[in-house]
């Protein structure tokens, strides 16, 4: 058996660890010379009083979380690392959530939660592991809910749960089953509780165990090392910590959108020079729209690839001359990374591409931008995202007819690609139409998301075809026509908000299921157009940016733990605000390329 250590305020710690000693002592019929000390007790009492930035973390746990104690690094250590504090954690053999009361007191996690909360000290955000030495006394999952409701209970609404489910020995096997699906109902049932499937993550990870309970010593650095990520990816959350960004100007008048043929403009793989050859960080592709674009064109709709990468980077369109810290198109190494991007065209008619990274560039044009051009459409935001189509569903083919709504003549679409079975690429335009330009790219992630503008044929219809099997999800964010309501003001694109710095006042990162209201217009627009990016999730996640006030079950953009990606959205917003939420905790940025008005 292991000692127990404890840090900070020792005294009172050593009168609470004399409590666990005695009561358990009582409980198994040790007494007289021969009763255990703190020294023959698997019990660890730790305290952690020093602030983090992801604020105050409680942890209580039998056996097993004990030996996430003893090995180091520890959990308690890893958590510290992650930005938790002040943390308050017990752990023991035998401990148990005290529902029926059938333990020594100070090995019931009830008891502990009164305890606490007689010293001050309020468990808001809690992990639990518990379950082996509840679940023997329940002879069915009705019984089981019940135990695990009454932490729950007494925890309060306002207390956020994390509980992972539980292993035992193969001979109980059916007890474990019921256990854990048990836990995964509650979890269903109440908000504030979010499990994980460790059964799964054992038998698949660096978890070695003679019993299928207790690990080795590596097994629990590495059980550590995980569960302090996904602990920050289901409990960290973020808060208002100052002000809004200060908006950008305008560069150029009121615009709708003119549909133009789809078009290469430059792809630095073949173009003789200037424009031909790789570009490296600090390089600037200038593009020449020449007759590509109507004369007085304010901005254009682009699509930007990175191909070829050698080095992880980012492309950023910009006007000429105008440096942004914004992004457009996040890429890693060797991989073909595109996406779109709106940007405001210089008096010269050129807009460049800064370029930070290692790759060769493809830059594609959808549209432009002008302030009174006879073929010009408006543009009217759904008040929420609308799912128009997801193959999951459907089965997948590798053209997808969907009617657009009545009188759109183009499309502001978000399309997602899931699983694919070879490299590929998705194109949105009039069916029967042939495009040589992409609307995204895909090679082998999960999940890629890239927005884009489509234009509708006379028909009414639209179709998104894909060049490799591949499971594809189109959202529609708004709709483009003669009678459409609002014009586009091309602005310098600008950060609106950072998690990681504190830009646009949330930080220090975004919870999960967290939403931000983040200022990126002036109140009196109704839509935002800008990229949306997630940089390194805990744990695979999305955002999705609409409208405040609209409850939206679609996504703006996907990445993989500790992953990045940025997409162009179109929304609307309430005041000059967008709604940004995460679906898992993560940081997240948004530019401002330019927004909607009447």
């Amino acid at each position: 058996m292991r000692s127990v250590r404890t840090v900070s305020r020792p005294r009172r710690l050593a009168a609470v660890l004399g409590i666990v000693v005695a009561s358990i002592a009582a409980a198994i019929g040790w007494s007289g010379p021969n009763a255990p000390t703190a020294d023959a007790l698997a019990v660890r009492i730790i305290e952690i009083d020093t602030p983090g930035p992801l604020g105050p973390l409680t942890v209580f746990g039998d056996s097993v979380m004990y030996g996430s104690a003893i090995n180091s690094p520890t959990l308690i250590d890893h958590l510290r690392a992650e930005g938790w504090g002040p943390i308050r954690f017990v752990a023991g053999a035998g401990f148990n959530t005290g529902t029926p009361h059938r333990a020594p007191d100070a090995a019931r996690l009830t008891w502990w939660i009164d305890h606490w909360r007689s010293e001050g000290w309020e468990p808001s955000k809690v992990v639990v592991n518990l379950g082996s030495n509840d679940s023997v006394f329940c002879p069915d999952i009705e019984c089981m809910r019940s135990t695990i409701t009454s932490v729950l209970d007494r925890l309060g609404p306002a207390s956020r749960v994390w509980w992972p489910q539980m292993t035992l020995q193969p001979s109980r096997a059916n007890e474990q089953f019921r256990w854990n699906t048990a836990l995964a109902q509650v979890a269903d049932a109440q908000p504030n509780l979010d499990t994980w499937d460790w059964p799964t993550e054992m038998r698949t990870g660096p978890y070695p165990s003679s019993d299928n309970i207790h690990l080795a010593p590596s097994g629990y650095r590495a059980r550590s090392a995980r569960m302090s990520q996904i602990i920050t990816a289901r409990l960290a959350t973020g808060q208002q910590t100052g002000v809004p960004a200060s908006l950008p100007n305008a560069t150029g008048a009121p615009s709708r959108f003119v549909p133009l043929e789809q078009r290469r403009l430059a792809d630095t793989r073949f173009d003789p020079p200037p424009t031909g050859g790789r570009r490296t960080t600090g390089d600037v592709l200038r593009v020449e729209l020449g007759d590509a674009v109507p004369p007085g064109t304010t901005a254009v709709a682009l699509h930007l690839a990175a191909v070829d990468t050698r080095a992880p980077g980012f492309l950023a369109a910009a006007r000429c001359g105008r440096p942004t810290d914004a992004s457009s198109v996040n890429f890693l190494a060797n991989t073909v990374r595109g996406g779109p991007a709106i940007t405001p065209v210089g008096d010269d008619g050129s807009v460049c591409v800064q370029v930070v990274g290692d790759a060769h560039v493809v830059v594609d044009l959808q549209g432009a931008f002008h302030p009174d051009h006879p073929d010009g459409l408006g543009f009217d935001p759904l008040p929420t995202p609308q799912r128009l189509h997801d193959t999951r569903n459907t089965g997948r083919r590798t053209e997808i007819r969907l009617t657009a709504p009545a009188g759109a003549e183009a499309v502001a679409i978000n399309l997602t690609t899931v699983d694919q079975d070879a490299p590929g690429l998705l194109q949105a335009a009039p069916c029967r139409t042939e495009v040589e330009v992409a609307a995204l790219n895909y090679l082998f992630d999960p999940v890629i998301a890239a927005s884009a503008i489509a234009e509708v044929g006379d028909d009414g219809t639209f179709c998104v075809t894909s060049t490799s099997s591949v499971d594809v999800i189109v959202d529609l964010t708004g709709t483009f026509s003669d009678s459409g309501a609002l014009r586009f003001v091309p602005v310098v694109p600008t950060r609106m908000l950072d998690t990681r710095n504190g830009t646009g006042g949330w930080g220090p990162l975004h919870g999960a299921t967290q939403t931000y209201d983040v200022r990126v217009a002036p109140s009196e627009a109704r839509a935002v157009t800008g990229t949306l990016t997630i940089v390194q999730p805990w744990w695979p996640a999305f955002l999705t940016g609409a409208p405040c006030g609209a409850t939206a079950s679609t996504s703006s953009v996907n990445a993989l733990e500790f992953g990045f990606a940025a997409n162009s959205l179109t929304a609307g917003i309430t005041a000059g605000e967008l709604c940004i939420t995460a679906s898992s905790s993560t940081h997240t940025l948004f530019d401002t390329t330019g927004w909607w008005i009447d």
